[in-house]
């Protein structure tokens, strides 16, 4: 009887979806769920095929919870990667303020190392005034960002080192550029705030009109806006 009143402890503790080895004194095992126990006479196991047996209390060895599939989950599905390891394309807005303000459109193509960092090159077309004239220029740049989490939003870091090739038609200022970049990925889509610079050679710019060359450097503050495609 004592040994019954601890059986039904131990498998009131179990859960209903609980796996029980019900072990025979002839050797045989039969795994499954107990669904009737009746004290000193039988028990009745229903097996993971749908068969059920039922053995008198004299045919029991003993009975253990099994723990070779019940106490072992299905392994969870990964979920899907927003942006996967490969080659991609990114597309950017920018509005553009401080020593110029404008407009700027930039994509770049490169490869996703992993689910953090992106390196590709890029290209675009920006137009900004400054307190003399507009600048027209396509910006040629190489753009790497960080990612610091996996989830499908993390904050990011990107940066941009290039030139910009001037429109000469408006205005001869070729010359270096760069921006360092901090925002938001959400999934896709990702929204950031930084700092760039440009600098060059203007020759239209002479104060004394004698085609001298003068230098310029403008720093900017940016909003960007941008995808993965």
């Amino acid at each position: 009887m004592k040994k019954w009143l601890i059986l039904l402890l131990t498998l009131a503790q179990m859960t209903v979806f609980a796996r029980e080895a019900v072990y025979l004194k002839d050797g045989n095992v039969v795994k499954g769920n107990i669904i009737e126990l009746i004290p000193n006479q039988s028990v009745t196991i229903k097996s993971a095929d749908g068969s059920i047996f039922v053995f008198k209390s004299d045919e029991i060895e003993k009975i253990e919870h099994d723990t070779s599939e019940a106490d072992t989950e299905p392994p969870k599905e990964a979920p899907s990667e927003i942006i996967k390891r490969g080659f991609n394309c990114q597309v950017y807005g920018s509005l553009i303020t401080g020593n110029m303000y404008g407009i700027t459109a930039s994509t770049a193509l490169g490869f996703q190392f992993n689910k953090h960092m992106f390196l590709g090159m890029g290209t675009g077309f920006r137009i900004a005034d400054d307190n003399y004239t507009t600048h027209v220029a396509v910006p040629v740049f190489v753009n790497f960002r960080h990612d610091f989490f996996d989830y499908g939003a993390t904050p990011f870091v990107s940066a941009r080192v290039g030139a910009t090739i001037a429109v000469e038609e408006f205005y001869d200022a070729s010359g270096f550029y760069g921006g360092l970049d901090l925002g938001c990925r959400f999934k896709r889509f990702m929204l950031s705030t930084g700092i760039e610079t440009a600098c060059g050679e203007d020759e239209k710019t002479s104060i004394y009109g004698l085609g001298d060359e003068c230098t310029y450097q403008a720093v900017n503050f940016v909003l960007r806006f941008g995808v993965v495609l």
